[in-house]
């Protein structure tokens, strides 16, 4: 305790902020610019911290900054002195804190600043007051606080390595508190993998308060199931908790964590989320606003220049018989930033041609955007086979015109009888096609269509030469810069086509295009990653094919073809090349045709043969064979990769060109029965005896722990 007659003298000399040149600092001149206080009004036993913001026109060090406190009717205190280095002209800030004794008598209290020279020159060169009280109450002490945990909820509730995981606690307590601390671990089941989170909460009594922290799910995580807990301590941190919980969520290393086709569990835990939700409804109309309440009529008018990034249209059950072109999507690539296109109800909303032409399109600024839960109809009866060309497609996306969207999410889906294609995108990237049915497209319409095709993908990042962007294709003039989850989910992949079942796919004979000149009609085909000008600039970056059963197509079940950087991975193809008017040499489940870089893993291709059919050619059925891989088009096979495929039946595996030297038996089981349950039934899952099983390699971009080929494993009784 020291006695403070120079500070109470000073004080009835200086009742406002003063600045004074004295003695050997006469040059330095100091003003307080404000001085303030955690709190007003302090109890016994409690903090209160004051904040002096103090500038010098000059660069000075070692200057002493006194606070003392003073309490009513007294003339002695206590002193605290901090001491300051100034910044000529720019203001630094001294705090000091006052813990109130036990015994402090009620009333006024005065906080004196005074800012010295190293001398401690009288009167100070700047100083200031500030009043307080201390408060006693003669009322009760407070029921202790108590804090109810409502909820805690982990979204998504199955995650890949690389997403984000957002962890929500909804609370209440019965006394308003500040800055008590909430404390969320993140603990994997057998302890390899934990994160600590600690927030503070504010909390008013009586009313719900929701905390929230997040976590992305480190790169090379393995599959398993992760713990949160949850505690709610006092700022003591004392144990117990005030109150505690726990919730749960999975980790999936893969781009689809369960069996191919669409995904109630995807469905219900999507990546994406909304930030604002509109409404579609067969019974709307499209001059309603669009709420819950009164939705539109059509999927068409939600596509206007006011869709915002975080924007979904919740589309309710019903047939909605018109096509739909979105030109108006999202900004970026993270769960808020795309458009939304999502039926209430999982694959109950029926989109079904009224015409020729795409049925559901995407162009010009229709980047960012996902279409989840669908079943678009090319309409079989309107004209046999489907009247609509493409059921889903770039539109307006001629090579060169820089009209092609990207950022296209086509999950969940069942798309069928379009007489062109299921889905075809094309000249831009970042295609995602997942969890889809596809079926009975491409039959009528008098040219080369597929189930599902990337076309000319083509890249158009900023600084790489074989990117481009705008109304004419010149390398090295793409604008776009990766961020988001193109950098977390699935990073090694621009494109991905996963967990598809695709099948009875093909050119029909009555087709405008002859018997003997059909060459496509596949399952799933890559096709001439390109340029379209010269053929000659590589798409740089890598495509996945995985997780995808194709079976009981005209061509091939997967078909890579003019295509480098292409990963076909635990794939299942079962009796493709159905179509007799396909003079092909081998008509293969699998096909490399021309191409760089490409691996072939973990895939299971079973033929059957085919009746030849001698009017169409020499080579048109009968040719059957599960897998070729040679050049193709004029784009030699160069550096690709074979092994861990099974396969079977027809003519056997068939090489030619550098693939002779690639390809070995010796990595792979050649001619050997994968054993399947019942594929003639549709059933494509691992009999207990199979040699699929415990075959190949664990990829992290296939869902399993153990190893095994092809899309589905022996621990599926049925599949899909």
């Amino acid at each position: 305790m020291l006695v403070l007659v120079r500070v109470l003298f000073l004080f009835f000399l200086t009742a406002v902020v003063t600045s004074t040149c004295y003695g050997q600092s006469s040059s330095v001149e100091l003003s307080i610019v404000s001085l303030s206080a955690s709190s007003s009004t302090v109890s016994p036993g409690q903090t209160v911290t004051f904040t002096a913001v103090i500038e010098a026109n000059q660069s000075v060090s070692g200057y002493p900054v006194e606070f003392s406190w003073v309490g009513p009717g007294s003339a002695s205190g206590s002193n605290t002195v901090v001491f300051a280095t100034y910044q000529a002209n720019q203001s630094v800030t001294e705090t000091a804190s006052w813990t109130a004794p036990s015994n402090a008598a009620p009333g006024s209290y005065t906080l004196y600043v005074n800012a010295y020279d190293p001398a401690w020159d009288v009167p100070a060169l700047a100083a200031t007051t500030f009043g307080f009280t201390v408060s006693i109450s003669s009322s009760p002490p407070a029921a202790p606080l108590a804090v109810t945990l409502n909820s805690l909820t982990a979204t998504p509730t199955v995650a890949q390595p690389g997403q984000t995981v957002t962890i929500t606690a909804a609370l209440t307590a019965n006394q308003t508190a500040t800055s008590y601390p909430i404390e969320i671990s993140i603990v994997s089941t057998d302890s390899s993998t934990a994160s600590n989170a600690v927030m503070f909460a504010n909390y008013q009594a009586g009313q719900q308060i929701t905390e929230t922290t997040s976590w992305t799910v480190p790169l090379g995580t393995a599959v398993g199931t992760f713990k949160v807990f949850l505690g709610a301590y006092n700022p003591a941190w004392s144990v117990p908790g005030l109150a505690t919980g726990s919730t749960s969520f999975a980790v999936s290393n893969s781009v689809s964590a369960q069996k191919p086709g669409p995904s109630a569990s995807l469905y219900g835990s999507p990546f994406y989320s909304c930030s604002r939700s509109f409404y579609v409804a067969t019974n709307g109309k499209d001059s309603n606003a669009g709420t819950v309440a009164s939705p539109w009529q059509t999927i068409q008018h939600a596509d206007s220049s006011s869709r915002q990034p975080g924007d979904c249209i919740m589309v309710a059950p019903g047939t909605y018989q018109a096509q739909v072109l979105i030109q108006n999507g999202g900004n970026a690539p993270t769960p808020t930033g795309y458009v939304v296109y999502r039926c209430a109800v999982l694959d109950q909303c029926h989109v079904l041609a009224p015409g020729p032409g795409h049925l559901w399109g995407f162009a010009n600024k229709g980047n960012f955007v996902v279409v989840d839960g669908f079943e678009v109809d090319g309409n079989d009866a309107l004209q046999a086979d489907g009247i609509a060309d493409a059921c889903f497609g770039s539109d307006a996306a001629t090579y060169g015109t820089g009209k092609s969207s990207h950022h296209i999410w086509i999950i969940n889906n069942v798309i069928h009888h379009c007489n062109l294609a299921g889905v075809s995108l094309n000249n831009k990237e970042w295609y995602y096609v997942q969890q889809n049915i596809v079926y009975h497209n491409s039959w009528t319409s008098g040219y080369q269509g597929s189930g599902i095709s990337l076309v000319v993908v083509q890249c158009i990042e900023k600084q790489n030469k074989a990117c481009a962007s705008g109304a004419t294709y010149s390398g090295g003039t793409g604008t776009y810069v990766p961020s988001g989850m193109d950098l977390t989910y699935m990073p090694n992949f621009h494109n991905v086509i996963s967990g598809n079942i695709v099948y009875n796919n093909m050119i029909a004979a009555n087709n405008p295009v002859a018997c003997g000149s059909h060459t496509d009609g596949n399952g799933i085909i890559m096709d001439t990653f390109f340029d379209m000008a010269t053929l000659s600039i590589v798409y740089p970056y890598q495509t996945l094919v995985s997780s995808n059963i194709s079976f009981a197509n005209g061509g091939r079940g997967v078909h890579v073809f003019r295509t480098s950087n292409v990963t076909v991975a635990n794939n299942t193809t079962f009796g493709n090349g159905t179509d007799t008017c396909i003079n092909a040499y081998y008509l293969p489940d699998l096909s490399q045709a021309g191409g760089s870089n490409n691996v072939w893993i973990n895939n299971i291709a079973q033929s059957q043969e085919t009746p030849a059919n001698p009017a169409c050619g020499t080579y048109c059925g009968n040719r059957n064979t599960p897998f070729v891989a040679g050049n193709g088009a004029g784009v030699a096979d160069e550096n690709n990769t074979y092994a861990d495929n099974v396969t079977f039946g027809g003519y056997g595996v068939q090489l030619f060109n550098n693939d002779i030297l690639y390809f070995s038996c010796t990595n792979n089981k050649c001619g050997t029965n994968p054993m399947l349950v019942n594929p003639t039934t549709g059933n494509f899952a691992l009999q207990s005896v199979s040699p699929a099983i415990a075959y190949g390699e664990l990829l992290s971009y296939v869902p399993t722990q153990i190893a095994y080929t092809g899309a589905c494993s022996s621990a599926l009784e049925i599949c899909p």
